[in-house]
């Protein structure tokens, strides 16, 4: 019996030794940094000012970018949903408002400027390199086809600079005149940009100049908007709207702006011939 105790305690101070030195080894393991993180660890702490400079420029400079991409994903959603959600019926939508700029010849044009006539409206620049050509293109192909094919004598396209900088009156009237006599721009300081931006949900973001502080991008919004002859934003043009398609909107909301002026006015005509002629009781 004294042996088999013996044998036991043998087995209990073997067991206990190797467990030891299991959690020895166990926390020898977790507290040994990891090769990849003492490499990270050693070219910070050796690295210059030059080096640790560089890598927090990369760093910032990645973290803006992000959060540029969200602010622009976050405008472009939103602009999405508030077009959607006054689309399919006639009607104005949540987009537009008042606004006070001016032409190239320097008078002050408003919101209520084109009433009477349809308006298709783009924000964009003349430095654009393509996207802004290819959208001035479809406008005034969409001006001359909606006077041909709809019989729409009064539709004026309109751009909107968002290049307070770069974008004078001299040089924007010479770019929109490579692509329709009709075309009207309009410009302003950078308050009343940025507003009307806001009113009709345009993105824009300046991109970062290089060598020369002239030579940048802006990055923004391609949308068109129609605006009819009240003053009301009643539909949209995204950049892979194709022309028949526009058409097809554009010959709709007219018909329906009609249909609602004759309405209007028939009701207008009835409650006068109510108030001459009342009904006998």
């Amino acid at each position: 019996q004294s042996g088999h105790y013996g044998r036991e305690q043998k087995c209990y101070l073997s067991s206990k030794r190797v467990n030891s030195d299991k959690a020895e080894e166990h926390l020898n393991t977790h507290t040994e940094e990891k090769p990849h993180t003492a490499k990270v660890v050693g070219f910070w702490q050796n690295g210059g000012i030059l080096r640790k400079g560089f890598i927090i420029l990369l760093a910032v400079g990645a973290v803006l970018y992000y959060v540029r991409m969200y602010i622009k994903i976050k405008y472009n959603k939103e602009l999405v949903e508030q077009l959607k959600s006054g689309g399919k019926a006639y009607g104005s939508m949540n987009v537009g408002g008042s606004f006070e700029l001016a032409n190239t010849k320097g008078e002050k044009i408003t919101n209520t400027s084109f009433l009477g006539k349809w308006v298709v409206m783009y924000f964009g620049f003349t430095y654009c390199p393509d996207i802004c050509p290819e959208q001035m293109e479809a406008m005034g192909e969409m001006v001359d086809r909606a006077e041909k094919e709809l019989g729409l004598s009064n539709m004026i396209p309109v751009m909107v600079t968002i290049d307070t900088e770069r974008d004078t009156p001299e040089i924007i009237d010479e770019y929109l005149s490579d692509y329709h006599p009709k075309f009207v721009g309009l410009l302003g300081e950078e308050k009343n940009i940025d507003m009307m931006c806001k009113k009709f949900r345009v993105y824009r973001s300046k991109g970062q100049a290089l060598s020369d502080p002239n030579d940048y991008i802006l990055d923004h919004t391609v949308t068109q908007y129609l605006i009819d002859p009240d003053g009301n934003v009643v539909g949209y043009f995204m950049r892979n709207r194709d022309m028949d398609s526009r058409l097809a909107t554009l010959g709709d909301k007219v018909e329906e702006y009609v249909r609602l002026k004759n309405e209007s006015s028939k009701s207008v005509m009835l409650r006068l011939w109510d108030a001459v002629m009342p009904a006998k009781t």
